[in-house]
């Protein structure tokens, strides 16, 4: 979650007035100084712990399963909804987690469990989404530029946010991805649609 917040802030920082950059990251650090004490006891619970499945070391297990499905089917993987069945044949050890069902991963699970096929055509919307943002950022006027700015980096904070946990699977969180990415077509397309009526009411008065 803390890595695809960060993700997303920087995504758009070059980008947002000095102003509210500031006013945005001063209670991100406040709150992360509040509970470094917290987050260094989170990090040393995840390299000082001993079993073999820790939060951080059984994800690195679950993507070296997932790594081994995706060459044994590299077209169309092993199936929608089958990672929990497939998975303790590809696994080299016999500790197995308690739970596998996914991998922890948006990339290693789209591959796996549905083919590089279906990554390709995943990285294609992803790659759309930053083409037609940045081509929005040219050409929306100030009102609706801040629209713009919120999806870029919801998108980019969900891709940072998919290294190290399977949120594609999330239907909340993707839904809400879905929605935040869409305004920026309907506001840029409501604004072209009144242009053209702005200009004849002006001529109008004039």
């Amino acid at each position: 979650m803390w890595l695809g917040a960060i993700g997303g802030l920087l995504a758009i920082a070059l980008l947002m007035p000095r102003r509210i950059l500031i006013a945005s990251i001063l209670p991100v650090a406040l709150v992360g100084a509040a509970a470094s004490g917290l987050i260094y006891h989170r990090l040393s619970y995840s390299f000082q712990q001993k079993q073999e499945f820790t939060p951080d070391s059984g994800r690195f297990k679950l993507i070296s399963g997932g790594i081994r499905m995706i060459k044994a089917h590299p077209l169309f993987g092993v199936g929608p909804e089958r990672i929990h069945t497939e998975f303790p044949r590809y696994y080299g050890g016999t500790d197995l987690p308690t739970y596998y069902g996914h991998l922890e991963n948006n990339i290693v699970q789209l591959a796996a469990e549905r083919g590089l096929l279906c990554l390709a055509a995943f990285l294609w919307f992803v790659f759309e989404l930053y083409g037609s943002f940045f081509e929005m950022l040219k050409t929306s006027p100030p009102e609706t530029r801040w629209v713009v700015l919120s999806a870029l980096a919801a998108v980019t904070g969900f891709i940072m946010s998919g290294f190290g946990s399977y949120n594609f699977g999330d239907s909340e969180v993707l839904l809400l991805l879905l929605f935040i990415v869409s305004l920026p077509y309907g506001v840029t397309q409501s604004v072209r649609a009144e242009e053209p009526y702005a200009r004849t009411l002006v001529s109008v008065q004039s």
